[in-house]
């Protein structure tokens, strides 16, 4: 009974032994990575997988079966590669090139990879690769500067490229019109808005395709003087018919010329020849925009000008100004009709330097001012009288005193 007992002892011990032989002849799939990554439809990629044998015997014939399926394919390669033997806890990388189905979409799939030995697959492991499809960008990549007045009309000439990698289809392209709401829940509309057609239509993009569109624009009248950030949204489908969109800006200059004019305000009706006269002129700006660093200088070939050169500063838009100067016709000049010239240099709204030439007409006439004469003639008698009243009180012991009749008959003496 004993000796039964040992027997059946040994038996047991050798089944076991030959399990764990065979269990220790056991593959595994390590690990695995694949290149590039993510894997774009249409394209291939480098698959490693590295297979081990995980236990502390040989592995004999070893074989390792990588399984395919839709979108994958391996083109002319052997799914089935035999490894020989696998010496313990040996790692040996099995290379695939892999096809993908250009019609692929996003996503997850899995190929199988099974090992075994003895010419045996006897282990199937989930190989996860990602796919990510090709993605058509449109995006603004030039646009002329858009130039306008207060008021006005513009044209936003737009440059697009689809800068992705697959086609777009069915792109819109359109201005923003969108509002502010302020805290007190006032609705502010914006200052520029599309005109017409707010909205541009293509059928498609192809990848690195691009196109110039238009969108017509207009300026409120009480759009301030300064560049605005229009948002431009496009909009379009993918080959899956998948939406997509973005946001572009594009700046808007609204500007404006100050534009300054001026007129003789006082001297107009006549300089008069060999005297000194004081002309006024005013200057104004009928422009929209600001006119700084205004300077004025009087220019004239019959007029000695005695300060010729005039700073003004700042001249707001429907603003005016007023300077003067005196001035005195040169010897030889005719009586008649005559010019200066105003020349202004500012900077405009953009600060650039202008120049602004102005021609003003004036006359210059010969003799006194009507009324002049007559006054002039007193002022003489008055001095003859007086000049006869102190003679005579100087010589009033030698000379008799003048009666009223010689001093009439002087006086008419002089008028004559």
């Amino acid at each position: 009974m004993g000796e039964r007992f040992g027997k059946i002892v040994l038996v047991m011990f050798a089944l076991c032994a030959l399990a764990s032989a065979v269990s220790a002849a056991g593959l595994d799939v390590n690990s695995f990575n694949y290149e590039p990554a993510p894997v774009r439809p249409g394209s291939a990629f480098d698959l490693w997988v590295h297979v081990k044998n995980d236990n502390y015997t040989e592995s004999t014939e070893a074989v390792f079966e990588l399984e395919v399926d839709y979108p994958f394919s391996i083109g002319s390669q052997s799914r089935i590669v035999y490894l020989g033997t696998m010496k313990p806890y040996q790692i040996t990388v099995v290379k695939f090139t892999v096809n993908v189905d250009p019609s692929a979409s996003d996503g997850a799939y899995v190929l199988y990879a099974k090992v075994g030995h003895e010419k045996k697959v006897d282990k199937k492991v989930p190989i996860t690769i990602t796919l990510t499809t090709k993605k058509p960008v449109i995006e603004i990549i030039e646009g002329a500067v858009v130039r306008a007045a207060p008021g006005d009309e513009a044209e936003a000439k737009l440059l697009i490229k689809n800068i992705g990698s697959s086609l777009a289809t069915d792109i819109i392209v359109s201005v923003l019109n969108d509002r502010t709401v302020t805290s007190t829940g006032v609705v502010v509309e914006r200052e520029i808005l599309p005109l017409g057609a707010s909205a541009t239509y293509l059928k498609s993009l192809d990848a690195g395709e691009q196109q110039e569109v238009s969108l017509l624009l207009g300026i409120n009248n009480d759009a301030d003087l300064k560049t605005y950030t229009v948002p431009i949204s496009i909009t379009y489908y993918d080959r899956d018919r998948n939406s997509l969109s973005t946001i572009a800006y594009v700046g808007v200059k609204v500007t404006g010329n100050p534009e300054l004019d001026s007129v003789i305000s006082d001297g107009k009706g006549g300089i008069y020849l060999g005297r000194t006269a004081e002309m006024r002129f005013d200057l104004f700006n009928v422009g929209i925009a600001t006119a700084k660093y205004v300077v004025v200088n009087l220019e004239s070939d019959v007029l000695t000008i005695t300060e010729p050169k005039q700073f003004i500063g700042t001249l707001e838009a429907d603003d005016f100004d007023s300077f003067k100067t005196n001035v005195q016709v040169k010897p030889g000049v005719m009586p008649g009709k005559h010019s200066l010239t105003l020349k202004i240099t500012y900077k405009d709204q953009e600060n650039k330097e202008q120049l602004k030439i102005i021609p003003l007409t004036f006359d210059i006439v010969a003799g006194a001012p009507a009324g002049e004469d007559g006054v002039a003639a007193v002022i003489n008698l008055l001095i003859l009288v007086v000049i006869i009243l102190a003679i005579w009180f100087v010589g009033s012991k030698v000379l008799p005193i003048p009666g009223p009749g010689i001093l009439l008959a002087l006086v008419r003496k002089k008028k004559r």
